[in-house]
């Protein structure tokens, strides 16, 4: 394994790989538009993990334990079982595919999707509060027949700010599910925007649409 020091610094100038353990106190960063910097191991993070315009940083398989630190620009997560020890705040976009986030027993770290940011789940499990003021996708893959659901097991908060989007991608072959396990009350905006397939969003203990908030139908889906 391998320490990433304070004040030390890695850099993805191109389509690379990190293989190993490693604990970040420093940064991880990209050089330019274009690249792509893959982390592929199991990834403890206090420190700063920003993505430039137009590159992107992602996690593949491993663990990735959230100790702390900053996160920005495109930051995805490939099959990861990742877990909150803090705060895990999404500015920039987030993407998830078929990850688990979690947190320990009696832990209290949220997912944060602020404002002007975009988090995107691809049949990925979300077993920590998650809090919504910016946008929130559920997405489909283009050419693949499996049905993806998104599971939303821990509280849901949103503000009026908040987007919840349910979008099939190209050439998708399969609708797009997502299950909300508790009580939510959308405080923003709710959207089905398929065309295709009938998307379904399952609120298992109920939902209140709250005075100023919509929920828009573009398609042949269910609430």
């Amino acid at each position: 394994g391998m320490t990433n020091a304070p004040g030390a610094t890695i850099v993805f100038g191109g389509a690379s790989v990190f293989a190993g353990n490693l604990e970040n106190r420093g940064t991880i960063t990209t050089l330019a538009s274009g690249a792509i910097g893959n982390l592929d191991g199991n990834i403890t993070n206090f420190g700063t993990i920003a993505a430039v315009s137009g590159s992107q940083i992602r996690f593949l398989e491993g663990t990735y334990l959230h100790e702390g630190g900053t996160l920005s620009g495109r930051i995805v997560w490939l099959e990861v079982a990742v877990t909150l020890n803090a705060n895990l705040a999404v500015a920039g976009t987030a993407e998830f595919f078929g990850t688990t986030v979690g947190r320990p027993v009696g832990g209290s770290a949220q997912l944060l999707v602020s404002s002007g940011a975009a988090a995107i789940s691809y049949g990925s499990t979300f077993n920590v509060p998650v809090a919504i003021a910016g946008t929130f996708t559920f997405s489909s893959l283009g050419g693949i027949s499996q049905l993806l659901t998104t599971k939303l097991n821990g509280v849901v908060t949103t503000t009026d700010t908040a987007v919840l989007v349910l979008q099939t991608a190209n050439e998708a072959k399969a609708p797009v599910n997502v299950e909300v396990a508790q009580l939510f009350t959308n405080n923003g905006t709710l959207r089905f925007t398929s065309t295709e397939f009938t998307d379904v969003f399952l609120a298992v203990a109920g939902m209140t649409n709250a005075p100023g908030a919509t929920i828009v139908f573009g398609g042949a889906s269910v609430f």
